[in-house]
């Protein structure tokens, strides 16, 4: 039996992002890990005061959350931020 093989080129470039477990993309890891990480450089050393620290680190990891987790009309906070500073500064009607 002999068996055709059709070979097909590719015509662009795959851009495709890649996913973390399957659904976490590398801009998404940073929306959920940089507040957490910015919330353990502010935070009172651990010897010091415990509570306060886990207070600390736990409202950067629930800003994380609600970075990552809200997206009006499907866009990301950070894209409308960046978006709508660009409108003010483009001076629009």
């Amino acid at each position: 039996m002999i068996r055709v093989v059709e070979k097909i080129p590719m015509t662009r470039r795959l851009e495709t992002n890649v996913q973390f477990f399957g659904r976490f993309t590398w801009k998404d890891l940073i929306r959920l890990c940089l507040p957490v990480a910015l919330a353990l450089l502010v935070a009172p050393p651990i010897e010091r005061n415990h509570i306060m620290w886990l207070i600390t680190v736990g409202i950067g990891g629930w800003l994380g959350v609600i970075w990552y987790g809200i997206r009006p009309n499907g866009y990301t906070l950070d894209y409308q931020l960046y978006h709508l500073i660009r409108w003010f500064l483009s001076g629009s009607n």
